[in-house]
């Protein structure tokens, strides 16, 4: 997920013999596929005093969506984080409101975050912090306060001592380390593809690389926009190379867990992929399950694709000759980042540049023909009424629906931070709720839902870390209100999802519910129902800080509290006076542990 890089498109005249895709324009630009339940309308749009912009995104494994980009306040651009709930509200429990605003030099820009196992985020980005910066990394807490046992004070920044970098994507890997990418411009004002790895703690691992860093020439002058890490722990990159005629080319290089070039991949290992005699520029980049890279971008305006089998050579099978171009309703449109859904489809999105420019994504089968289930003919646009809207980033939550980033700018040059989601449904059925909740030393899910047809079967899927899951059981469709009961929770955090199953083997995937098992402490609540107040007796095993929080079945946040536990038995109580009859959630967060629990209101 990356923000593509300005760069003067070339008009030119030509004739392909390349897999292109040409859809009329729709009568309106109006989104058919935006889900209705996330902001207003399927968009969500966070002003931040006159200019504001997301440039990355990302889903934690609760739900909760995390952007990081920038905003102008008192004439300084600024590192900005903001969160918002499952449902598109601002996350009041993040920062200040949900937003985050760190203030380092007169230009600081946050271009890709990541989230660590642990759930702290790291932000990374160009700076003017210090002199020759630019590879600067901030890495947050859960709550966004800064991490200061991190780098220094919380801050890592990689000097370069022969011109400017300009940090673009962030990786965590599976150790912890945190890779870095982007370019350096030299004080002769050619550029080059650098890349930067910090240890868990901040410091540059003197292991890779040369003291922490790769950068140099790399067949002619470049820049790396994205990377993807292969299941060998080696390191794809994407970006733009230029041939001898200082046109760009898709760029594809793969290099060594330690940080060196792998010259056994491509010439030297670097594979460039010349589409036309044009600009193409390639912003993003992805591995599919069998180990095909595919890499995303734009060439002469038009969106564009090409796929690598492992060794770099291209990918007949797909498209043309391994390549495809897709026009955007004959408008000029710049593609800026990709994402592999779990069963092999791409999903590809940008904005078109033409004002009004607006949000763009478009979905491919494995074949690398459009998808004419999605959409008008496997293409979307979505415009949030203004004048220049534009797409840098998306993801995709577990529930397979797709979030994307930007910014909805205004005739008066006003920015502000976008976000559109959309429903990528295949099967006719409507999930109305899903929860997890503890029943004494056991997890009970529950979900409820509605339309169903065709469907076969739900089968409960659990992971450890949010990312690897695995089946837990099975429960058979027929019903509208289904529980299943996991007697055997893990020892700590429990993610748990459900994929939902028709008989031609099609699914979808819930959103995540998170339980933790530690043992901390035990909740007692009452009376239920409630009316008005409701009691609590807290048994805590030490003395520690908590929240606690009441929201709406639909996650929504109603009440907040804070309070400090003490070792042994508290008790205390929340005013609902203000709340009307029904079923809500009642949620206790400390450090290490969250305890979740259904109340009914009368």
């Amino acid at each position: 997920m990356c923000k593509s890089y300005n760069t003067t498109l070339v008009k030119v005249t030509y004739l392909l013999c390349l897999s292109i895709s040409i859809i009329a324009s729709p009568a309106s630009s109006q989104s058919s596929m935006l889900d209705v339940t996330f902001g207003n309308g399927g968009k969500v749009v966070t002003a931040i005093n006159d200019t504001s912009t997301a440039n990355d995104i990302a889903i934690q494994p609760d739900g909760k969506i995390i952007v990081g980009g920038s905003s102008i306040i008192g004439g300084r651009e600024s590192f900005t984080l903001v969160r918002y709930n499952i449902d598109g509200s601002l996350d009041n429990t993040f920062g200040s409101g949900g937003k985050v605003i760190t203030k380092l030099g007169s230009i600081s820009r946050i271009y890709s975050i990541a989230i660590q196992q642990d759930g702290k985020i790291v932000a990374g980005g160009p700076s003017n912090y210090s002199t020759g910066g630019g590879f600067t990394v901030i890495r947050y807490k859960i709550d966004g306060s800064i991490d200061s046992l991190f780098g220094n004070n919380g801050m890592a920044s990689a000097i370069m001592s022969n011109g400017l970098g300009e940090l673009k994507k962030v990786l965590i890997k599976a150790d912890g380390k945190i890779l870095t990418a982007g370019r350096v411009v030299l004080f002769t004002f050619e550029e080059m593809p650098v890349i930067v790895q910090y240890n868990t703690n901040g410091s540059l691992d003197s292991s890779f690389g040369v003291n922490g860093k790769f950068g140099g020439y790399v067949d002619d002058v470049g820049r790396i926009t994205d990377m993807a890490l292969a299941k060998d722990g080696k390191i794809f990159a994407a970006g733009i190379l230029n041939n001898s005629g200082y046109v760009g080319d898709f760029a594809l290089l793969r290099f060594l867990e330690n940080g060196r070039l792998d010259n056994s991949f491509g010439a030297n290992g670097v594979v460039k992929t010349d589409f036309y005699n044009s600009t193409d520029e390639a912003n993003s980049i992805a591995i599919q399950a069998n180990g095909a890279i595919v890499l995303a971008g734009y060439v002469g305006g038009k969106f564009a694709l090409a796929r690598y089998v492992a060794n770099g050579s291209l990918d007949t099978s797909f498209g043309s000759g391994g390549k495809v171009v897709t026009s955007i309703y004959n408008m000029t449109a710049i593609a800026t980042d990709l994402i592999v859904e779990p069963g092999g489809k791409l999903i590809v999105s940008g904005y078109t540049y033409k004002i009004p420019e607006n949000f763009v994504v478009t979905r491919y089968y494995t074949n690398g023909n459009l998808d004419s289930t999605f959409g008008n003919n496997g293409i979307d646009t979505t415009d949030f009424a203004g004048f220049r809207d534009q797409a840098f980033a998306s993801a995709l939550q577990a529930d397979g629906k797709i979030v994307l980033a930007g910014q909805a700018g205004s005739s008066n040059n006003k920015y502000s931070i976008a976000l559109a989601r959309y429903s990528m449904s295949v099967l006719p059925l409507k999930l109305l709720s899903f929860t997890a909740i503890k029943e004494g030393k056991n997890n009970l899910l529950q979900w409820q839902t509605a339309q169903e047809i065709n469907l076969d079967r739900f089968e409960i899927e659990r992971s450890s870390n949010g990312r690897d899951y695995s089946s837990i059981g099975k429960v058979n469709s027929g019903l509208s209100n289904y529980t299943f009961t996991d007697n055997t929770a893990l020892s700590g955090v429990n993610y748990y999802r459900v994929k939902m199953i028709d008989k031609d083997g099609k699914f979808e995937y819930s959103l995540v519910r998170t339980l933790i098992n530690s043992g901390s402490f035990y909740v007692s609540i009452y009376p239920l129902p409630a009316k008005g107040r409701l009691n609590m007796q807290i048994e805590s095993s030490k003395t520690e800080k908590a929240e606690i929080f009441v929201t709406d079945i639909g996650g929504k946040t109603l009440i907040t509290n804070f309070i400090t536990l003490a070792a042994g038995v508290n008790n205390t109580f929340i005013n609902v006076q203000a709340l009307s009859k029904g079923a809500y959630f009642l949620k206790i967060v400390t450090s290490e542990t969250t305890e979740t629990r259904k109340i009914i209101l009368e």
